[in-house]
């Protein structure tokens, strides 16, 4: 086997070497003093680097992986699936993001979620609500049995809460108060003065930034309030917003 010692490379018409290896075995393009494994340099405003090729997936695949677990792979994937092109983020070797030809993005694993119960529920005067069923619960961060959402990172949440009573002829007036680490930080009401037999409701929306394990629950404040959950009049739903 022959082997051939490269140090530098350099077109005749170019002033300085074009390509340089290292002693550690560090390839610098455009740079003679390559810093990483492979270091490129424009050495001015353009295109770095085109990837191209014939077949229908073609473009950048960049992996990244744990040299002791191969799952733990990482990748940002530029190919193009068909005739269109897409952008895709992967983390631990599953998609996390995709923007599609068309620039729609899509976040798959967003904490996001949905809850309402499937039957009528007495709540006491300064009780903790709770809402017992999900319909969706991406991370599973609300807890249902306690009421509670967890948030898993730090960045901007929505939350929105409705509440409907029951109907009455009685004049009432229903508070719901939003809850940040059991710290009142929003309150919404609604109050109904006539004799009318109808309902009352009361909605809140709240945008907030969370730090990871900081908790969001909502207290209703009434006299006493059954909720009507047909049709889940009575819900609570929020979002990661990033």
């Amino acid at each position: 086997m022959s082997t051939l010692n490269l140090e530098n490379i350099k077109h005749p018409d170019s002033a300085s070497n074009n390509i340089s290896v290292d002693s550690s075995g560090r390839v610098g393009i455009g740079t003679a003093s390559p810093s990483e494994t492979l270091s490129v340099s424009a050495g001015a405003d353009g295109v770095v680097a085109r990837f191209t090729g014939a077949s229908a997936s073609r473009g950048l695949l960049i992996k990244s992986e744990n040299a002791l677990q191969a799952s733990n792979l990482n990748t940002i994937d530029s190919r193009s699936s068909g005739s269109e092109g897409i952008l895709g983020f992967s983390t631990d070797g599953t998609e996390r993001m995709r923007i599609d030809a068309s620039g729609r993005v899509t976040m798959p694993y967003q904490p996001a979620f949905y809850a309402y119960n499937l039957a009528d529920t007495a709540t006491q005067n300064n009780g903790q609500a709770r809402w017992q069923t999900s319909s969706l619960n991406t991370g599973n961060h609300y807890n249902t049995s306690t009421g509670v959402f967890t948030a898993p990172v730090t960045g901007m949440y929505k939350f929105s809460v409705a509440v409907m009573t029951e109907r009455t002829t009685s004049q009432i007036q229903t508070e719901i108060v939003g809850k940040i680490n059991g710290t009142s930080v929003v309150s919404r009401y609604n109050a109904k003065g006539d004799s009318v037999n109808n309902h009352n409701t009361v909605y809140l929306d709240y945008v907030k930034k969370l730090n990871a394990n900081d908790t969001f629950t909502v207290q209703i404040v009434s006299g006493g309030v059954n909720w009507q959950n047909d049709y889940n009049h009575s819900n609570i739903q929020g979002v990661f917003l990033g």
